[in-house]
């Protein structure tokens, strides 16, 4: 319901079915971004683990999503729209605890979006927010703040 009264109002659509249960075809018809991480993307694709995530992304974007963003941790994300692949590297931190880093990657991907970075640089931002949050315990306590997360950029990354 949410979806289709975003839809009707011209909402951006950023998803992340988390957790994942496979979708009616139908329902991804006009997501702007889905944000998943390989194990969603391989229940959301009926695919199972180990997942292609860029043959995983396609299947969705062939679905009626604008772009699909697969989270793979430590190895960074890609991103998949119709015409463009692209790799985004993880920065390197010291985890300490991952809960809630997918979390924050949604989050400042969704906050970047809004002040309006190309899709390009919203992953970049989203990277280096969930990488501070995994160098905090706790999920709710590790959520870096914008200005934390501009810090961490203009600082060269280093925590």
């Amino acid at each position: 319901h949410a979806i289709e009264m975003a839809r009707h109002s011209q909402v951006r659509i950023v998803l992340n079915p988390s957790p994942a249960r496979p979708l009616e075809p139908s329902f991804l018809d006009g997501v702007d971004i889905i944000v998943a991480n390989r194990d969603e993307i391989a229940t959301l694709t009926g695919l199972g683990s180990p997942v292609d995530p860029a043959i995983s992304a396609r299947m969705l974007i062939d679905a009626g999503a604008k772009a699909v963003i697969v989270t793979l941790g430590m190895d960074g994300a890609v991103a998949v729209t119709r015409n463009e692949e692209t790799f985004t590297p993880a920065f390197l931190v010291d985890s300490i605890d991952s809960t809630g880093a997918g979390d924050a990657f949604v989050g400042n991907l969704a906050v970047a979006l809004v002040r309006g970075l190309d899709l390009a640089g919203a992953i970049r931002f989203a990277t280096a927010g969930a990488a501070l949050s995994v160098t905090r315990p706790g999920a709710q306590p590790s959520m870096p703040s914008g200005t934390e997360t501009e810090e961490f950029l203009r600082d060269g990354s280093d925590v």
